[in-house]
This record gives structure tokens, C-alpha cells and sequence, in this order.
């Protein structure tokens, strides 16, 4: 029993992970990582440095 469960969360990760993978190719990508900090207000936040999305659709 302790050998089957791995067994199956390899193959569920299997099975899911060309999906993930399709998904972001069908949708585009982040490039850069988000930095930002909140705003005294405690809700707002401001970017403190730059990122950006690419569109697979141009």
C-alpha cells in the first residue's frame, strides 16, 4: 500500500501536468517577478519594479 500511493500521485501528475503546460502556452506568460509593497492605506499596493505579460496572440 505504501508503494501504491506514490504510484498514483505520479500518474495523476502526469496526467495534469501537460495540461497546466498547455494552458500557459495557450495564454501567455509573465516575464520578471512582482515586486510591490503596500500602500498605507493598507489595501493599494505599488510596483516597485517592472514586469510584463506576453501574449501568445501578439
Amino acid at each position: 500500500m505504501r508503494i501504491f500511493v506514490p504510484i498514483v500521485h505520479l500518474v495523476i501528475a502526469l496526467l495534469v501536468l501537460p495540461t497546466v503546460t498547455l494552458a500557459q502556452a495557450s495564454y501567455g506568460q509573465f516575464k520578471g517577478d512582482v515586486v510591490a509593497k503596500f500602500l498605507r492605506d493598507g489595501r493599494n499596493m505599488q510596483l516597485e519594479k517592472s514586469f510584463g505579460f506576453i501574449d501568445v496572440r501578439g
